[in-house]
């Protein structure tokens, strides 16, 4: 694979990893509906997805 075609794939890893980190601290909630986030003081209250731009 060229470098320039290895440099364009860990892009899109990194974009990947950036998406799956805000849904598992922001949205993704436990079962008494408490994110990361919550617990850090980093939010008010759980995020729904169509909130996110």
């Amino acid at each position: 694979m060229p470098p320039r075609e290895r440099s364009r794939a860990w892009l899109w890893v990194a974009r990947y990893l950036e998406i799956f980190r805000v849904y598992t601290t922001y949205i993704e909630t436990d079962a008494k509906w408490v994110t990361p986030a919550l617990r850090f003081g980093l939010a008010r209250g759980p995020i729904k997805v169509e909130d996110i731009r």
